[in-house]
């Protein structure tokens, strides 16, 4: 019990914001763009309103996904797994190695954005240097991704 009593919650700080995204994120400079940038995610946060998820945002065709914001009591951990090393003794069997954990809570988190629906089909426009070189009409060359 001793160990529980030493957990120190931060205090005083600005609440943290869940965003859970519908997607691997591999670049976040991108997943931001996606979200409108910095100020359409702290607007979102402050004021309560819904969230738009645009895959391409420099398509205005592009159809968005919304996630409406949801008060949460969560906390975001700092978890630190660190291997302690052992004397070598020879006549000791192979052995488990041992680990030791720092646990350190980071935040609150208050607000929670989860997108929940399904995302429209995405109409990509048609190419128009591929369209003047295929033979294919233009009509049949719009592709749909779903995403889900």
């Amino acid at each position: 019990m001793s160990e529980l009593s030493e957990c120190v919650i931060p205090h005083g700080q600005n609440p943290l914001v869940c965003i859970e995204l519908p997607c691997v994120v591999g670049n976040e400079e991108r997943a931001i763009a996606c979200l409108g940038g910095v100020c359409s995610i702290t607007k979102a946060a402050k004021q309560g309103c819904r969230l738009e998820l645009r895959f391409r945002p420099e398509d205005n065709l592009c159809k968005p996904a919304f996630a409406k914001p949801e008060k949460v009591t969560n906390l975001v951990f700092k978890i630190r797994k660190r291997r302690i090393q052992q004397s070598s003794d020879m006549n000791q069997p192979t052995a488990q190695p041992l680990f030791e954990y720092a646990v350190s809570v980071l935040g609150i988190v208050d607000t929670q954005f989860e997108f929940t629906g399904l995302a429209d089909f995405q109409v990509l426009p048609p190419d128009l240097t591929a369209a003047m070189n295929s033979t294919m009409p233009s009509c049949f060359q719009i592709s749909s991704v779903t995403t889900g």
